[in-house]
């Protein structure tokens, strides 16, 4: 019997199988299909080779319908380079920041590495040469280093694209002779990522693998900046030296990476000692940057003057790192840091007396109390996680990189006197100035309440002048789990609001004197906060063009992150032609100008209506969600169907 025919029938049965599953309310469609092939195996009208067969048939159509959907997907379907003609490039403030490229990590590492791969290279083509062998084998086993390792090859890729597209429009200006086109450096869009230093709802990640990762990181982007400094060592003495700095720092991070591999009591003391006390360190990136951006400006040959600008504009980015990290952890290892007991009652804690006091107590503290002195020792003994972070922070930004901010993310942060903790915690390790305290808005009450949240925190002069001299307001929304508490629909209508009234609070609060940093965090599933099929249905569905209009309108500047989670939305950066497609979609995306008729739409203007709806959708799901049998059936489908695609463990 042919593979086709075989289909087909089989095709024929489950259509079957499912219209008597509507009656019959027993009846199992897939399973019966099952069934009807064991029976025809048994009675040998098919043999297994043609049932192995019709699997691999499948399989190549499923990665053919893949590989044209990832094509659509990153924008690589059409001529993606034409799409920065509509914009006027000439114009644009290459210093202003308008978005981050977030690369996390989950478990949804489904396909091998070289599988990965493999797709990528095939949606980079418009043909399928060949299927590969057994294209959707099973991971055996998948290590934190190895979703890393996926991770830093994203991300060069993406930075890449990203130096590519500022060099478009640092020509652009040069062309259009604008008398300022090599002043300033070109920091429009930059990459994160919390790959190895997200701490929610893990506890295998040590301090010592996050700062591994971390040199480890650092050491990549130095050889990055000596190999493109490399190419124009003739043009100028100063990059020879900066050349060698770099080389050297290299060498000596390479040590410190081979001495905290291995420790032991004797050992760590040695290792710490030597990365503490070596005063020679390149620390700070932004004054390297300077450095490359002045001798750029000596430069007469404007094409080369370019493309060391667009690398100084990389580093001021990215610092001596793949991206800025972003350091995640929960609200209640914060609580237990500050040995704070909350009641178990269920009153609102905005109106608590006791939260109101701490908040008090805690503003005074910071105005009064003495900044701590700590070294790897301290770090090394630290029992708290969330002390244990900050303390982790603090050395990087000692040891590291002075320059490049951190980003701590609060998951389930549903207080003020969280936010107001890690604040205080912040200014005891005296990192203030570099660190964006984020609070993730993802549980129902966190999305209903979390403009009071912010209201209150802005009622103290403390954060309010912590908020103006980072220069931003920043938050955290969480599609995924805010999805599944609530589901998807009302999820997005709830996290539009919230970032409605916090954009108000900023005009009302802070006179649209800082920016709202807005990290959308999604997966890659529609279920998970990801519409399709393209990368504008992607930006717009996170944040809604009625959002970006309404800042716009009250003058509050937007500066949009979002998730591109492991291993998933690393295929959108598997190659170099894949990412320079998505960064192009991307930026043509995010740099639109939201129109006044987003303004007008019925949606929003009949109030009564969009509110009923969510309310009705909302309780719907929740009652879905608590559900007991909903839960069980979650349970047993995850330990049955689901294979290992993460390091994390499947909660």
């Amino acid at each position: 019997m042919s593979k086709k025919r075989l289909k087909s029938e089989l095709l024929l049965k489950l259509e079957a199988f499912r219209e008597q599953g509507k009656v019959v309310s027993v009846l199992n469609p897939i399973l019966a299909v099952a069934d009807e092939v064991c029976e025809r195996l048994y009675k040998k009208e098919i043999s297994h080779e043609a049932i192995s067969d019709l699997l691999t048939q499948l399989g190549a159509e499923i990665w053919k319908q893949q590989t044209k959907q990832l094509r659509v997907k990153t924008g690589n379907n059409h001529d993606f380079k034409s799409i920065l003609n509509g914009i006027d490039l000439a114009s644009l403030d290459i210093s202003k920041r308008i978005y981050n490229a977030v690369f996390t990590a989950h478990p949804v590492f489904a396909l091998v590495t070289d599988r990965a791969a493999d797709l990528s290279a095939a949606a980079s083509t418009d043909k399928i040469i060949s299927v590969p062998e057994n294209p959707y084998q099973l991971r055996q086993s998948i290590s934190l280093n190895d979703e890393h390792c996926e991770a830093v090859a994203a991300i060069l890729n993406a930075r890449a694209a990203i130096r590519t597209l500022h060099k478009e429009i640092l020509t652009a200006k040069r062309i259009a002779k604008k008398s300022d086109w090599n002043i300033a450096l070109p920091v429009m869009c930059a990459v994160s990522t919390w790959v190895g230093y997200d701490l929610d709802g893990r506890s295998d990640i040590t301090w010592i693998d996050s700062f591994l990762l971390r040199l480890k990181e650092k050491k990549i982007s130095l050889d990055l900046y000596a190999s493109e400094l490399a190419h124009h060592s003739n043009y100028n003495e100063g990059i020879d030296k900066l050349i060698l700095e770099l080389k050297t720092e290299c060498q000596q991070t390479a040590a410190d990476i081979e001495r905290f591999s291995d420790l032991d009591e004797t050992s760590f003391s040695h290792a710490a000692d030597l990365l503490s006390e070596r005063t020679n360190k390149l620390a700070s990136s932004l004054d390297f940057a300077d450095r490359l951006h002045k001798i750029a400006l000596d430069i007469g040959d404007s094409d080369i003057a370019i493309q060391l600008i667009v690398l100084a504009g990389d580093i001021a980015c990215h610092g001596f790192g793949l991206g800025e990290i972003h350091l995640r952890i929960n609200a209640v290892q914060l609580r237990n840091a500050m040995g704070v007991v909350d009641s178990e009652s269920d009153s609102s804690p905005f109106h608590d007396v006791r939260s109101r006091v701490l908040l008090d107590d805690l503003c005074a503290r910071i105005k009064s109390e003495q900044p701590w002195k700590i070294n790897f020792q301290s770090l090394s003994e630290e029992n708290a996680t969330a002390r244990r972070q900050l303390m982790l922070a603090t050395q990087i930004l000692k040891h590291v990189d002075c320059d490049q901010p951190i980003r701590l993310l609060i998951a389930e942060c549903e207080k003020p006197v969280t936010i107001m903790t890690a604040l205080y915690l912040a200014y005891k390790f005296g990192i203030t100035d570099r660190l964006d305290i984020s609070p993730l808005f993802e549980t129902t009450f966190g999305l209903e309440h979390g403009v009071d949240l912010i209201d209150q925190l802005l009622g103290h002069e403390v954060f309010c002048a912590y908020v103006r001299q980072r220069g931003r307001l920043a938050i955290e929304t969480g599609f995924s789990d805010a999805g599944r508490f609530i589901g998807q629909v009302s999820a997005n209508l709830a996290i539009e609001r919230l970032q409605l009234k916090i954009a108000g609070l900023i005009k009302a609060k802070l006179n649209a004197d800082v920016d709202f940093l807005i990290f959308n965090t999604h997966g890659e599933s529609l279920g998970r906060g990801c519409a399709g099929p393209k990368i504008v249905d992607r930006q717009n569905f996170i944040l809604t063009p009625y959002v970006r209009a309404h800042c716009k309108s009250i003058g509050v500047a937007i500066h949009h992150e979002s998730s591109f989670q492991g291993g998933d939305g690393y295929r959108m950066f598997g190659n170099e032609d894949l990412a320079l497609s998505t960064i192009y979609n991307l930026f043509a995306a995010e740099i639109k100008s939201p129109t006044e008729a987003w303004m007008e739409d019925g949606f929003y203007k009949k109030h009564d209506y969009s509110l009923g709806m969510f309310l009705s959708l909302k309780a719907w799901h929740e009652k879905l969600f608590h559900d007991p049998n909903y839960g069980i059936f979650l349970d047993i489908f995850g330990v049955n169907f689901l294979p290992k695609t993460g390091s994390r463990s499947a909660k």
